[in-house]
């Protein structure tokens, strides 16, 4: 059974709707972890590496515990607060982000012990401050399995207040070169690229570009108009376009994007090419989209994924 390593933040989410309604969870990280280990059962095991707070370790262990399939003697529980991210929704689809809890980044010393047991390696920057650089391109060097990468938060900073803001970070391409499947949202995309906005034609020359940094597969979501993937196959460039799975049922987007990231590499490391990845991707997200939190992540057991 092929072992899938999971590098991320746990976050403390509060999450208020458009409409004021508050919800209060974990997630981050545990989004994908989750969503990998239900995606991937009797195919692999999902291996969970990451620091925690000792303030939300009961319950996280207890919500790992009900996952069989997910590893988690890779996440260490450390005396600073954990993050929490107070995420509020506007009618007009935007958000705004404050963070606030400060965990060191993973070093080689957390993840040398594992690294050797994995078969590929997915890295969802959830806060943005999982790994240094220099910490990526070390494990890149060592690690011949692929190591699949979701932007997320390294295209945000963070004020003194703990609000996240758009900032570009220096040497972006260093960051996206280490990794064989880079994924990223439309936006995240526009601040990589320095967009205005992000329009279609503009999103698929910046994904075909991005594959001449090094990445094979390059995926950027665009929430209910689908998403758009680039690759690299014998030598040449090819598009490919996958549409959202019944988005007119969408009620939750909160978590959408790291459960696609788990059903992309759940195709890739079964073998898929990349529009099939994409479709069970599509599938895994959209379904997340009907759940509430994690705590409802094993539904995702029901996704065709062959």
């Amino acid at each position: 059974m092929k072992r899938l390593g999971v590098i991320g933040s746990i976050n403390r989410d509060t999450i208020t709707t458009a409409g004021g309604r508050q919800t209060r969870s974990l997630g981050g990280v545990l989004y994908t972890a989750l969503a990998l280990a239900f995606l991937g059962m009797g195919r692999f095991e999902a291996w969970l590496l990451c620091k925690y707070g000792q303030d939300v370790a009961s319950q996280v262990k207890n919500l790992l515990a009900r996952c069989p399939n997910l590893r988690s003697d890779g996440a260490r529980v450390v005396p600073e607060p954990n993050f929490h991210s107070r995420i509020h929704y506007f009618v007009d689809g935007l958000k705004s982000e404050r963070l606030s809890g400060n965990i060191e980044p993973l070093g080689l010393r957390d993840l040398d012990p594992f690294i050797p047991e994995l078969d590929a390696l997915l890295i969802n920057f959830i806060s943005g401050f999982e790994l240094e650089l220099e910490t990526l391109i070390a494990i890149r060097k060592k690690f011949q399995g692929f190591i699949l990468m979701d932007v997320h938060s390294l295209t945000l900073g963070r004020g003194e207040s703990g609000e996240r803001f758009w900032e570009k970070p220096a040497g972006w391409e260093h960051w996206l070169a280490q990794a064989d499947l880079v994924q990223m949202n439309e936006e995240e995309a526009a601040s990589l690229a320095d967009f205005s906005s992000p329009e279609p034609g503009a999103l698929r020359e910046f994904a075909l570009g991005v594959l001449d940094l090094g990445p094979r597969w390059v995926v950027i979501t665009r929430g209910v108009e689908g998403a758009l993937g680039a690759y690299r196959q014998d030598a040449h460039k090819h598009l490919c376009e996958q549409l959202a799975w019944m988005p007119e049922k969408a009620c939750e987007p909160t978590g959408c994007g790291d459960v696609f990231l788990a059903g992309l590499s759940t195709g890739l490391c079964n073998g898929k090419g990349l529009p099939e990845a994409m479709a069970i991707a599509s599938r895994a997200a959209g379904l997340n989209s009907r759940l509430q939190g994690v705590g409802s992540l094993k539904q995702l057991a029901e996704v065709q994924v062959n």
